[in-house]
Order: structure tokens, then C-alpha cells, then sequence
């Protein structure tokens, strides 16, 4: 799944670098960003995918293909591998966004410096 969200990451860098070109505003200090972010893309999409895994077993869904336990058949719910290869493709694509809710998420949890 992480190969979604690298994906996302690499379409991401195509995108920024259309338009900043074509718009010739491209701003050479952002070589680092436009290297990283396939590999962040990978990290996240991963990450991503093993947190929407875990939510969907703890709530009973199954994925796709996957028999339910004996007498649950008729009540299992199932979704499609590629709702979570969509999901995994936008936060590669958007990372920017995934740490900003993680950043904002672990302040609530822990506080931040400003608080104390």
C-alpha cells in the first residue's frame, strides 16, 4: 500500500513542477521537497493503510475477498482494496495536509510548549 502513496507523492511533484514552470515561479529551494516526497508518499501511504486496516477489522469489515468466520457470512461487511489504495494514493499526494492533522492531533493529546 505504501507504493500508492509514493505514487501519489511522484504525481504531486509532476504536478508542482507544471505549474511553477509553466508559471515561472519555480523556486529552487524546494529541490529537497520535490526528492523527498515520493519517499514520504511511500511512509505515509503505508502508515495510512495500516491505520484505515486496523479500523475497519476493529469495526467488522472485512476486505474484499476475505470470508468472514463461520456464521457471520450473511453479516460481514467488505470493502474494495482499492478504496484503500485511493486513500494511501491521497495522502502521498497531500502530505502536507496528513502531518498538519497529525501535528495538530498530537497537540490536542500532549499539549504544546505554548500552553505551559
Amino acid at each position: 500500500m505504501g507504493g500508492g502513496g509514493g505514487i501519489g507523492g511522484v504525481v504531486a511533484i509532476l504536478y508542482s513542477l507544471f505549474k511553477h514552470v509553466g508559471q515561472r515561479d519555480f523556486d529552487p529551494h524546494y529541490k529537497l521537497s520535490y526528492l523527498g516526497k515520493p519517499f514520504l508518499g511511500v511512509i505515509l501511504g503505508a502508515t495510512t493503510y495500516m491505520i484505515f486496516n486496523l479500523v475497519l477489522r476493529t469495526l467488522g469489515i472485512l476486505p474484499a475477498g476475505l470470508e468472514a468466520a463461520e456464521g457471520f457470512a450473511d453479516t460481514a461487511f467488505t470493502v474494495a482494496p482499492g478504496v484503500l489504495y485511493l486513500i494511501a494514493w491521497a495522502s502521498g499526494f497531500k502530505e502536507n495536509t496528513i502531518f498538519e492533522l497529525v501535528e495538530r492531533t498530537m497537540k490536542r493529546i500532549f499539549g504544546s510548549k505554548e500552553d505551559s
